[in-house]
C-alpha cells in the first residue's frame, strides 16, 4: 500500500499520509503514503490546518448558532430558555466525549481523532438544518382577511402549534457538534505543544486560540448577519423588509456553508502524522522544570500501560495538584461567561438599544474580532516576551481579571424601556399591567389572541400587540382606522400603523460598546497564559488528560450558563405571545431587568475568578532548580518575583 524510500521517513508515526490501521497505538505500517505529502510534516503546516478547523469551530459553534437564535425563537415560538437549553447541548455532549477523547486520543495519532471529530462536526451542522425543510413553509403576510382586526375571525393554523418540536432536531445537531468538537479544542492545543519549542508554545497557542475564539465567532456573526439579511425562502419576492417583526432571516444558510467547509478541513487533518520529523524526545526534560512540587513524584515508568485503572490513576493525581484546579476553574468562569453572553449579547443589543439582528450581528462581530484577537495574542506575545514563569502568569490574569470586574459595570448603561400598552403603559380606565393580558374594556368585544403578533404603533407613540388590541375595525395601506384604545386630541377614536414605535432617545450605545471591548480584552487577555499554567504544573505525559481535565471543568461549568442567562432573559420579559394558547417567545424586556440581572452575572464571576487565581498563587509551590534547564533563568523581573 505504500512505498517507503529515501524520501518518506522510515517511521511510520511521522508520515503524512492516510493510516490503514488506526487502532494502533505505537504507529501504524500500512497506508497510503506518498513524497508529496510530506512537505506538509511541520509544525507550521500543522498550525494552519488545526487553525482552520478551530476557526470553523468557532466560527460555526460561537457564532453562527448564537446570531441566529432569535430569529429561531420567532419562527419555531421557542423562549429564552428553550433556546439555551440547544446551546447545551454542545456543552453535554463534549463533557460526556472528553474523558474518552483526551485519553485515548491522547495516546494514539492525535490528528486522526480530530479529524474523524471533525467529520461528526459537519454531519451534525447538516442536522441543525433540516428544520427549515421539514417545516411548513414560512408565510410572512397575513391574507388581508385574515389581518388580526377587532372583531375579525382568525384562521388558526394547527401546523404552527408543532413547529416546537423541531427544537429535538436542533439539539441533537448541537449534540454531534459537541462530540466532533471535542478533539479539536483539546488534542489540537497538545499536538502542537508537543511538536514545537516550548519558547514558542504560547505564541503558537495564541494563534491558535485567537483564530478559534475570537476571529471565528467574528466570522460567524458577520455572515450570520448578513444571511439573516436575506429572506428564509430566498428567492420569495415579500413586501416587507428585515425591520418588520414578521421578518424571519435565512438562519439556516450558514449552516450548510459552515458544513461543506468543515468536510474539506478534515481531509489535511487526517494526513497529518502522529509527530512532526526531527522531534527529540529529549524536548520532554526541559519542559518538566516547572512542574507542581507535587506532581513532581506522580510519574509512572509504566505510564504507558493504557486502561481504566491507569485513566483513574491519573485523574486522582491531577486531582491533587491544587494550582491546576484552581487555575483550570478560573479557565472555566470565564469560559462560561463567553459561551452564555456570546449567545445573548445579539439579542441584548436588539433590546436595549433598537438594533437590527443584521446590525446586532455585525457590530458584536467588529467588536469580538478586534478585542478577543488582540486580547489572545497580547496574553501570548507577554507570556513570551517577557518569559513568565508561572508565578509571574499568575499574577497577570489576576491584573487582567481585576480590569475586566470594573468594565462589568458598562451593563449598567441602559435605555428606557418601550411603551407596550398593557405592559408598561396602562390602557384608559387600566390599573394593572401583565406580560400575557393585554385586554381592557376598550377591547374586550374584540375577542382578542396573543397567537397573532402583528404590533403597530398608534398615534400616541405606544405600541400595540396587534391591531385588535388597539380596537382597531378597518385598515388601509397599512394604516388601521377607528382604534377605540387609541384617544385622540382631533377624532374620538385614533389611527394606528403597522410595526413598532421607534424607540425612546438613548445615546448609551457607543459607552456601552467602549467598556464591553475593553471587557473581552482583558477577559480574553487571560486564556492563553492560564492554558499555559495548566500546561507547565503536570508532568509532560499527562498534558493532554490535563487540558481534557480543564475542559471538563469548562463543559461542567459552561454547560449551565446559557440556561442561566436565557432564564433570567425570561425573568426580564414583559410581553409574551402564545402558539395555540401557550407560550412561545418573547417580544418585550425589561430594560432595567435585563441589564441588572446580567450585570450580577458578570460581576459574580469575576469575583469567583479573582478568588481562583488567589488561591492559585497560594498553593503553587515550583520545583527545585534543574541547573541543566535552559528554562530555569526565564524569569520576570517584575512579575515573577
Amino acid at each position: 500500500m505504500s512505498a517507503v524510500n529515501n524520501n518518506i521517513p522510515e517511521d511510520p508515526d511521522t508520515r503524512c499520509g492516510f493510516p490503514l490501521d488506526y487502532c494502533c497505538y505505537k504507529g501504524t505500517k500500512r497506508g497510503l503514503y506518498c513524497k508529496p505529502l510530506q512537505r506538509f510534516a511541520t509544525s507550521k503546516w500543522a498550525l494552519a490546518f488545526l487553525s482552520f478547523a478551530g476557526w470553523l469551530q468557532g466560527f460555526t459553534v460561537h457564532g453562527l448558532t448564537r446570531v441566529v437564535l432569535t430569529t429561531l425563537e420567532k419562527r419555531f415560538g421557542l423562549s429564552s430558555t428553550e433556546s439555551a437549553i440547544i446551546i447545551s447541548c454542545y456543552d453535554a455532549a463534549s463533557l460526556l466525549s472528553l474523558p474518552i477523547v483526551t485519553y485515548y486520543g491522547g495516546r494514539g495519532r492525535k490528528p486522526l481523532w480530530i479529524g474523524w471529530g471533525i467529520v461528526i462536526f459537519a454531519t451534525g451542522c447538516l442536522i441543525f438544518v433540516i428544520p427549515h425543510f421539514a417545516a411548513p413553509r414560512y408565510v410572512a403576510m397575513t391574507p388581508k382577511r385574515e389581518e388580526p382586526l377587532c372583531g375579525a375571525n382568525i384562521t388558526v393554523n394547527n401546523a404552527e402549534a408543532t413547529l416546537k418540536n423541531y427544537m429535538y432536531l436542533f439539539m441533537l445537531g448541537n449534540l454531534l457538534n459537541g462530540v466532533g468538537s471535542t478533539a479539536i479544542f483539546t488534542l489540537g492545543m497538545t499536538y502542537l505543544d508537543e511538536n514545537v519549542a516550548q519558547k514558542s508554545s504560547s505564541t503558537y497557542h495564541a494563534i491558535y486560540y485567537s483564530l478559534q475564539s475570537s476571529v471565528g465567532p467574528a466570522s460567524g456573526y458577520i455572515l450570520g448577519g448578513l444571511t439573516l439579511g436575506l429572506f428564509t425562502n430566498i428567492g420569495e419576492n415579500v413586501k416587507i423588509t428585515n425591520t418588520n417583526p414578521a421578518w424571519v432571516g435565512a438562519w439556516w444558510l450558514g449552516m450548510i456553508i459552515a458544513s461543506v467547509l468543515l468536510f474539506i478541513s478534515a481531509v489535511p487533518l487526517l494526513m497529518l502524522p502522529k509527530k512532526m520529523p526531527g522531534r527529540l524526545d529529549g524536548d520532554t526534560l526541559a519542559r518538566e522544570t516547572e512542574v507542581q512540587r507535587s506532581a513532581e513524584n506522580l510519574h509512572s515508568d509504566n505510564h504507558h500501560k493504557k486502561g481504566i485503572k491507569d485513566l483513574i490513576l491519573t485523574n486522582s493525581n491531577l486531582l491533587r495538584n491544587a494550582p491546576l484546579i484552581f487555575s483550570a476553574l478560573a479557565y472555566a468562569f470565564d469560559y462560561g461567561l463567553i459561551v452564555g453572553f456570546s449567545a445573548y449579547v445579539p439579542k441584548y443589543l436588539e433590546t436595549m438599544y433598537g438594533l437590527t439582528a443584521t446590525q446586532a450581528s455585525i457590530v458584536i462581530a467588529f467588536v469580538s474580532i478586534i478585542g478577543s484577537t488582540a486580547g489572545l495574542i497580547t496574553g501570548g506575545v507577554v507570556v513570551t516576551k517577557a518569559r513568565l514563569r508561572v508565578r509571574g502568569m499568575i499574577k497577570f490574569c489576576f491584573l487582567n481579571t481585576l480590569i475586566a470586574l470594573v468594565c462589568s459595570f458598562g451593563f449598567l448603561i441602559r435605555c428606557p424601556t418601550a411603551d407596550f400598552a398593557g405592559a408598561t403603559v396602562f390602557y384608559p380606565e387600566q390599573s394593572i399591567v401583565s406580560s400575557h393580558d393585554f385586554s381592557s374594556t376598550c377591547n374586550s368585544l374584540c375577542h382578542c389572541t396573543t397567537d397573532h403578533y402583528s404590533p403597530v404603533c398608534g398615534e400616541n407613540s405606544v405600541t400595540y400587540f396587534s391591531p385588535c388590541f388597539a380596537g382597531c375595525t378597518g385598515s388601509l395601506n397599512q394604516t388601521y382606522t377607528d382604534c377605540s384604545c387609541i384617544l385622540s386630541t382631533t377624532n374620538q377614536f385614533a389611527t394606528s400603523r403597522k410595526g413598532k414605535c421607534g424607540g425612546k432617545q438613548c445615546n448609551g450605545l457607543p459607552i456601552f460598546l467602549c467598556t464591553f471591548f475593553v471587557l473581552m480584552l482583558f477577559t480574553l487577555m487571560s486564556l492563553t497564559p492560564t492554558l499555559q499554567i495548566i500546561l507547565r504544573v503536570v508532568p509532560f505525559n499527562q498534558r493532554s488528560v490535563a487540558v481534557g481535565f480543564q475542559w471538563v471543568f469548562n463543559r461542567c461549568i459552561g454547560f449551565p450558563f446559557p440556561i442561566i442567562v436565557g432564564r433570567v432573559l425570561d425573568y426580564s420579559c414583559i410581553v409574551w405571545s402564545t402558539k395555540m394558547g401557550k407560550t412561545a417567545s418573547c417580544r418585550l424586556y425589561s430594560s432595567n431587568q435585563m441589564s441588572l440581572y446580567l450585570f450580577l452575572i458578570l460581576l459574580g464571576c469575576k469575583i469567583i475568578t479573582l478568588t481562583c487565581y488567589g488561591f492559585d498563587h497560594l498553593f503553587y509551590k515550583p520545583p527545585k532548580s534543574k541547573p541543566n534547564s535552559a528554562d530555569s533563568a526565564e524569569t520576570s523581573p517584575t512579575l515573577d518575583s
